[in-house]
């Protein structure tokens, strides 16, 4: 069975890809309300609380990441990798979400991260296929 646990941090040119903390949940929730998280499924009543109750309660078939600027150190997103079967060697990549600020600028974030996320999965993982929501 495949250990997820030692890919914590994945290393690109522009980011860090490090493993989502409890501590991260407040920033989480503030770009899941903006507009950078205005087409992400949200549940009713979503609040900070049931934000944090989601990131501790995530399954071992998964990886959030923050995504993280190399030069700043500044937390700029996030994105998972989820639905990890070794078994059936498919994954999908998804819930990119960029913080607002960088929605209407030209960075690298979001596609390093993507990236980086489908080379693990092809590439040092051997899996067939990546699926995705778009």
């Amino acid at each position: 069975m495949l250990d997820v646990d030692q890919y914590k941090t994945l290393e690109g040119t522009f980011i860090r890809l490090e493993k989502l903390k409890p501590e991260d949940a407040a920033l989480v929730y503030e770009w899941r309300i903006s507009e950078s998280g205005a087409f992400m499924n949200q549940p009713e009543g979503y609040s900070l609380a049931s934000q944090q109750h989601w990131m501790q309660n995530r399954p071992a078939s998964e990886i959030n990441y923050m995504i993280i600027c190399k030069s700043s150190g500044n937390k700029v997103g996030m994105i998972a990798i989820v639905n990890i079967s070794d078994q059936d060697k498919n994954a999908e990549v998804g819930r990119l979400l960029l913080a607002p600020v960088y929605l209407k600028k030209s960075n690298p974030y979001g596609l390093e991260a993507l990236k980086l996320c489908c080379n693990l999965v092809l590439n040092e993982w051997h899996f067939n296929k990546i699926n995705g929501n778009v």
